[in-house]
């Protein structure tokens, strides 16, 4: 009930319940036991204070019980450190007025030694628990005969009642705190899944975008040459016939030329790459197109653990090679280009060289750049980092970092040489 009672309030609902139950019941076998043993005793004025007192002590019990989480520490923001020391001295009070009246009562002491080691942080409670132990050799009269054997019984059993209390009182400490660590773990894992379903969304709406500007500049562009073309054989018919049939032709030319593109561009929303082969075999074969297609020589090097990388991971760190050795055969002029992927504990981290002709001033990691937009949102939809940078040595070097663990921080990746 100090710290450790944090976590789930239905367990520590069900152990205030049966406390109260004890303390209650052995509140009305002490009263009993009083009334017995003196006959006189409801008449007398004595019967009101014991009364008084045996009242306040059990709704103080119940007052305790029902607060919960409020008093279990002095920094509570319900109930301050001298508040729960007031309440606590309360109960103290009452039930040693009790036990001093009449020894009956001496079983309250060991209840309220439990109240003391839950309520106060360990070293603290020391001293209200070796009071309460003082009055209960006292009440047991082990104190009255110091020499006696009765002073040894009683000193024993009561270190051994309290060793087992402060031992009660850890092992529930520990079962409350590991009921609050899974509570929390369960929060950050229902956060974490809300938290992936909103990047996968937000990567597939950049996505989406990528392609309606991609159809805008390609698929629409044509579509407008298209039509000129057409009213310009329209025009050329009546007139020059030789030139009309020219227009129509390169017109059927671009309208396979745009068919093709089109193709091009739905086959990619598909990743046949992936779906036929491991996604190091994929890579592999990136590079190994790339060598087929150009003079350019491409050491690969990538971990057999990334085939075991989330599909969406995959698919962006494909896309970003896919792309930036396509560069390097269109632009670059190289003679060597580089694919590494590694692997950390929080992130994953693909890296694309070349000793080409390297990057204008204005076309560096902000700047704009051939394919450069479409990689950067596919990088940062799923919350990583994408840099366009020149090659210290000569060339450039596109460095993508994608978060693939929990608590992973991509934000400032290592540069590369």
């Amino acid at each position: 009930m100090t710290s450790g009672l944090t976590g789930d309030d239905r367990h520590f609902s069900r152990v205030a319940v049966f406390w109260c139950v004890i303390v209650l019941g052995l509140l009305v076998m002490s009263s009993g036991q009083v009334i017995a043993g003196r006959p006189d005793f409801l008449g007398s004025g004595d019967s009101l204070v014991t009364g008084a007192l045996a009242i306040g002590y059990g709704l103080w019990f119940l007052y305790l019980m029902l607060l919960r989480g409020r008093w279990r520490r002095p920094d509570s923001a319900r109930l301050g450190r001298g508040a729960l020391y007031l309440l606590l001295g309360a109960g103290i009070a009452l039930s040693v007025g009790l036990v001093l009246l009449h020894s009956e009562y001496v079983g309250l002491i060991f209840a309220n030694m439990g109240v003391m080691i839950f309520a106060l942080d360990g070293w603290v409670s020391i001293v209200p628990v070796a009071f309460l132990g003082t009055i209960f050799l006292y009440a047991t009269g082990a104190l009255r005969s110091v020499a006696s054997a009765q002073l040894g019984e009683d000193l024993i059993s009561l270190l051994a009642t309290i060793g087992l209390i402060y031992t009660l009182a850890i092992v529930m400490r520990q079962r409350m705190e590991r009921d609050r660590l899974i509570a929390e773990l369960q929060r950050a894992h229902q956060e974490l899944r809300v938290s992936s379903a909103r990047d996968v969304e937000l990567a597939a709406l950049r996505e989406r975008n990528r392609l309606a500007r991609e159809m805008h500049d390609s698929l629409g562009h044509a579509l407008v040459l298209i039509a000129v073309k057409i009213e310009a054989a329209q025009r050329l018919q009546a007139v020059d016939p030789d030139r009309a049939a020219a227009e129509w032709e390169e017109t059927k030319a671009l309208v396979r030329s745009t068919m093709s593109d089109l193709r091009s561009s739905l086959a990619g929303l598909r990743l046949p790459a992936l779906e036929e082969r491991p996604f190091r075999s994929a890579l592999a074969t990136l590079a190994l197109d790339l060598q087929r297609s150009s003079d350019v020589a491409v050491t690969v090097d990538v971990p057999a653990e990334v085939d075991g990388l989330d599909l969406a991971v995959q698919e962006t760190l494909y896309r970003v090679a896919q792309e930036a050795l396509a560069n390097v055969a269109r632009h670059a002029h190289a003679r060597h280009a580089w694919l590494t992927v590694t692997l950390g504990r929080e992130a994953a981290r693909l890296v694309v060289e070349d000793d080409g002709v390297g990057l204008d001033t204005g076309t560096q990691s902000t700047g704009p750049h051939f394919g450069a937009v479409g990689m950067r949102e596919r990088v940062e939809g799923l919350g990583g980092v994408f840099m366009l940078r020149p090659r210290q040595s000569g060339g450039t070097t596109v460095h993508a970092v994608v978060p693939i663990g929990v608590n992973a921080d991509v934000r400032d990746p290592h540069p590369v040489s």
